[in-house]
């Protein structure tokens, strides 16, 4: 996907951003991988897990562990 983001996809971006601000600010951060995709995925809905062809569950937890890692980084060089 290239391009800007379309209007639902930008809104659960900053849903996705609010999520991890709230779970970084609670200490949450260290779910597992396995975690993140229960909450982003099953639980919010908020994590779209075609927006690559072929995406698998463990291919998608692993985008969402690297999601957080960068979120970490930013809040950390803050």
């Amino acid at each position: 996907m290239s391009g800007k983001l379309g209007k639902q996809d930008e809104m659960n971006a900053q849903k996705r951003r609010l999520v991890l601000q709230i779970l970084h600010e609670e200490g949450a951060l260290k779910l597992s991988d396995d975690d993140l995709y229960e909450l982003f995925v099953t639980e919010l809905g908020i994590y779209d897990t075609h927006m690559k062809d072929g995406l698998e569950k463990s291919d998608a937890a692993r985008s969402l562990r690297q999601m957080a890692y960068r979120f970490i980084r930013e809040k950390s060089s803050t």
